[in-house]
């Protein structure tokens, strides 16, 4: 009923299998992000990001200060705000805001 193996070669042919599974369930990439908070930073525009259309419509706005990544790109301009992320296009104006107002950038 039971069958008697010979230890000596099974236990050979049985550590081979194991390290060799062993090898195989590896994950192929890193669990935990190395970076669990990446920071974002504004870059104020000086002349190397082109006008953009902020509704999609002319005129061309030129951003005071851009924000890009692999997703998104985010842009605050004089009267408002743009967010593109290659799909759809979100502009919101700045209603009853002082157009005399400026933003300065930290430091």
């Amino acid at each position: 009923m039971w069958q008697v193996y010979s230890f000596g070669k099974m236990r050979i042919n049985v550590l081979l299998i194991l390290i060799l599974l062993g090898q195989k369930l590896q994950a192929q990439t890193p669990f935990v992000n190395t970076n669990p908070f990446p920071q974002h930073y504004f870059i104020e525009n000086k002349g190397q990001f082109e006008p953009i259309l902020p509704d999609g419509q002319a005129p061309l706005v030129k951003p005071l200060f851009m924000y890009q990544d692999n997703h998104a790109q985010v842009a605050i301009l004089n009267n408002g705000f743009a967010i593109n992320n290659g799909k759809c296009r979100f502009f919101q104006k700045f209603e009853y805001a002082n157009s005399d107002a400026t933003i300065h950038s930290e430091g």
